[in-house]
């Protein structure tokens, strides 16, 4: 795959003729782990390789084209997943995002982790690296060091580069396990020389002419085809020994021959536009004011003027690197004075069509500094609401400090975004320095002596997370906050503030208020944020069905307009454990996997735990416990850069979750292994052994996901009677501070040990009443998985006629309840819930938008019916469902 197809010099097919003896020579080398095609630009080699893979279709090859921007690692590796992913769905899970950067994984870790996912190739697979000199970063360079020597022998690496690349190459050269192709195998013999004049010219050259152009181009097929281009542009047929194909002469052809038969309008464009890397018509419109901009194109393009089209985005386009080159210098020479006026048209075109980093560079060459700051403060905007924190540092971190703390508008938005960002000792360090300018010399939309404290409790609140403490005088300045955008961000943190010490119905009324004013405010990314919390706290609160309505909104809004954004990533994140605990375990992977590669540190710390655990799970219940692991020891060394706690119990219950199902699933007769070492690893009995679970305050989740692992630990270990008082004391602060679902997984749990210690009947007894207190929707997938054993419960309750469950419940879970026997079936199927095949046409139709999200207005818009009569099919269908509220509609249809 890549992001566009590189052509050669010009589009026209029959400037290209068949190298056979090169593509054998591509054949023998790209048997060995790694091949290099070295040679300067315009040697062909994008087109020796576009011509191996016509003539060589049985190859199976991931193609990737760097750029510039893929000298950083975050973007190299993620364009590899990605190519990876969409053409060889074997690939394992490899992930390399802002939040491993930021962990600062050695790249032997790095290189690991690539090999596992390689090892998962079980065909011959070749991976084309173009233009590798722009993957220059140091870590890609020491990743490759690690990498090139161990690679599987079915997989080969060939690099397309212009410029050796940074990694030894000594010790396969020793093991002749190195192929080279360089320019004197990819430049032009004479044959080929003669058989390319014949294509473009239509006739053939003399000998004498032949020999010429050999001599000064030196088989350099970018000065062939300039030179046969100059004879076939040529008015009157002249002899090829009047071409001088050194470097002087093609600029001369390119001032001589290109520009020199162009109309006054098309050579103004292209010299206008040269300044941009790809250009568009409305782009070309913007720059010159010519309405006409589109018709231009065209012309220049049926000139075939080193004009190329990008594949990926329909009319865009760039030019060629030597032709771009020789316009730039032209526009510099003749007409420097409009370089200033072309950069400020290209920079706020493209800052008004969402390009902020293009539009920031041409600012910058504006050379007009308050114009420029002006443009900034636009797309810091822009990128906060957008959660795009990543591009706010790395504009701001660099800008003077003298002018970020007189200026609210950019100092502001650069200490939210480091808080966010959880680079506190940054944000620390401007913070102090904001505090200590006079508020006097300040300017921005910002200016308000509130704001400062505002922002010192809002990086307290994300650094010290489940240990900070809003005191009263605190909470009275955060509702004083007066600032409109300031007001919703502090809604915001209080919503966080309660849902974090499981005070649900009060961040319930912080995060609907704050959502509101933040869409307003078109702060879509804290919008979701706050979306997010309203999500977290129904689900906890036991209201599961409510959740997931909450949850599938917003993912449909945001899956429709802005797929892959900040925003995009909260609502999917959510969703997918939607999907997870509905046990659509499938649906629940693919989202997953694209979400890991997604996460960066600017995304809450919910988002990045649930992304990784949901994906480790649902990866080891498909029986791919290394992929699991290896997706822990990520984010483990990720939650290890701060103070998270409450993560951190997450992660240790899981790997105590997994540890526990390997053990008793092991052949060996060696117990309780796998749990030894975690509890050895999270110092499980020192936590034990100090009472950690005596004195609770409140509801802390860090206490209760550490609980849990200690608990599953001594039943492995088979202390049944200490495991017991232990998720005995869990489910008393649970059910006081009525956290109900962890509530509900810690009951399962209990329930399971009563059996286990010869006590059935009050076990099965124990689960019905979960059922009845709590609901079945609230014994989902989540319950299942982190109480082992609670699946044969389940079915011997049923069995018995004890439990009973509606049938699409049973379907639901059918791989967990496979055991369930004729008897289970009719027991469930006397409260069985109708489907909806009873529906009406017209009424399943209305179902299926009212799962979409739409409101009855827009489905009475949506299918002509007026809003009376959709009210009446809407009770109809809640009738023949069985269920009372859209929620329970929406949910059981999907079920």
């Amino acid at each position: 795959m890549s992001s566009w197809r590189k052509n050669t010099l010009t589009r026209n097919e029959r400037s290209l003729i068949l190298r056979n003896g090169l593509v054998e020579l591509i054949d023998r080398c790209v048997s060995s782990p790694l091949t290099l095609m070295l040679a300067p630009a315009g040697s062909g080699k994008t087109t020796a390789l576009q011509q191996w893979r016509t003539m060589r279709p049985e190859h199976r090859v991931v193609n990737l084209s760097m750029g510039s921007a893929h000298a950083d690692p975050v973007h190299f590796f993620r364009y590899w997943l990605e190519a990876m992913r969409e053409q060889v769905p074997e690939f394992d899970t490899f992930s390399y995002n802002q939040l491993v950067a930021d962990a600062a994984l050695p790249a032997s870790v790095v290189a690991e982790s690539l090999l596992h996912s390689f090892e998962s190739v079980a065909q011959p697979l070749i991976v084309v690296l173009d233009d590798f000199q722009y993957a220059n970063g140091t870590l890609i360079e020491q990743v490759f060091d690690h990498l090139i020597t161990r690679l599987p022998k079915n997989i080969h690496l060939l690099i397309v580069s212009r410029v050796q690349p940074g990694f030894a190459l000594g010790k396969l050269q020793l093991e002749s396990s190195l192929a080279v192709i360089d320019r004197e195998d990819l430049d032009f013999h004479v044959d080929d020389l003669r058989a390319l004049a014949s294509m473009m010219l239509g006739h053939d050259l003399q000998d004498h002419e032949i020999n010429y152009l050999m001599g000064v181009t030196e088989g350099w097929i970018a000065g062939v085809r300039f030179a046969l281009l100059a004879q076939e542009h040529h008015p009157q047929p002249s002899d090829a020994t009047a071409f001088d194909g050194r470097h002087p002469g093609i600029i001369d052809y390119f001032a001589q021959v290109v520009l020199r038969d162009l109309p006054d309008d098309e050579r103004d464009l292209l010299l206008a536009v040269s300044i941009v890397d790809r250009f568009s018509a409305p782009l070309c419109q913007a720059m010159t004011g010519r309405s006409d901009a589109a018709r231009i194109i065209e012309s220049l393009i049926s000139r075939e003027l080193f004009i190329q089209p990008l594949g990926d985005k329909p009319g865009w386009y760039r030019f060629h690197g030597l032709f771009q080159e020789f316009l730039r210098n032209r526009l510099l020479t003749d007409a420097p004075e409009m370089l200033p006026k072309l950069h400020r048209c290209a920079a706020q075109w493209l800052c008004d069509e969402g390009e902020y980093e293009a539009a920031l560079q041409h600012a910058h060459h504006c050379h007009d500094d308050a114009w420029f700051t002006s443009l900034l403060e636009q797309c810091c905007d822009r990128w906060s609401k957008k959660g795009d924190f990543p591009s706010v540092l790395r504009w701001l971190v660099d800008f003077p400090e003298e002018q970020l703390l007189r200026n609210t508008d950019l100092g502001f938005p650069l200490i939210a975004a480091l808080i966010l960002s959880r680079k506190f000792n940054q944000a620390r360090y401007y913070l102090d320095l904001f505090q200590e300018t006079p508020r006097d010399d300040a300017s921005g939309r910002l200016v308000d002596d509130s704001n400062g404290p505002f922002l010192e409790v809002m990086l307290q609140l994300f650094q010290q997370e489940t240990h900070f403490r809003l005191s009263a005088d605190r909470a009275a300045l955060m509702d004083a906050v007066s600032h409109r955008d300031m007001r919703a961000f502090s809604l915001a943190i209080l919503a966080y503030h309660h849902y974090l010490r499981a005070e649900f119905s009060s961040a319930l009324g912080y995060a609907q208020r704050a959502k509101d004013i933040l869409a307003q405010l078109g702060y879509e990314y804290l919008e979701s944020y706050a979306d997010l919390i309203l999500v977290q706290c129904d689900r906890h609160a036991g209201r599961m069905l409510q959740s997931m309505q909450l949850a599938q909104n917003a993912f449909f809004r945001h899956d429709k307009n802005d797929r892959y954004s900040p925003a995009w990533v909260n609502a999917a994140t959510a969703i997918a454990v939607v999907r997870y605990e509905q046990n659509m375990l499938g649906e629940a992977q693919r989202l997953c996997e694209e979400l890991v590669p997604l996460v960066s540190a600017s995304c809450a710390t919910e988002i990045i735990t649930a992304a990784y655990l949901t994906l480790v799970r649902v990866l080891h219940i498909g029986g791919y416990a290394g992929r699991a692991q290896r997706l822990m020891l990520h984010l483990e060394r990720v939650l290890q850069l701060g103070v998270y706690d409450r993560f951190m119990g997450q992660l240790a219950h899981e790997s105590m979750r997994q540890a526990f199902i390997t053990d008793a699933t092991s052949t060996t007769t060696t117990s309780a292994t796998a749990v030894n070492r975690v509890a050895e690893h999270y110092q499980l009995d020192r936590r034990l052994a100090r009472g950690g679970w005596d004195h609770p305050l409140g509801y802390d989740e860090s206490w209760e996901r550490y609980g849990l692992a200690t608990a599953l630990w001594l039943r492995a270990c088979d202390e049944l009677n200490e495991a017991s008082q232990l998720l005995g004391k869990l489910a008393v602060v649970l059910r006081r501070d009525r956290v109900m679902a962890r509530l509900v997984v810690v009951e399962a749990n209990q329930a399971v040990l009563l059996s286990l210690q010869g006590r059935q009947p009050q076990a099965i007894e124990w689960l019905r009443r979960i059922i009845e207190e709590h609901g079945v929707e609230c014994v989902n997938r989540t319950v299942f998985d982190e109480a082992p054993g609670l699946s044969e419960l389940m079915v011997i309750g049923l069995r018995q006629g004890v439990i009973r469950v509606p049938t699409i419940y049973i379907s639901m879970f059918a791989d967990l309840l496979e055991e369930q026997e004729p008897a289970v079936v009719q027991a469930a199927e006397t409260i069985a819930v109708p489907t909806a095949t009873v529906l009406t046409q017209r009424e399943t139709e209305i179902l299926t938008l009212l799962r979409q999200g739409l409101s009855n207005q827009a489905i009475s818009d949506r299918t002509g019916v007026a809003l009376s009569t959709i009210k009446w099919h809407l009770k109809n269908i809640f009738a023949k469902l069985g269920v009372s509220s859209r929620a329970e509609a929406i949910v059981l249809d999907e079920l």
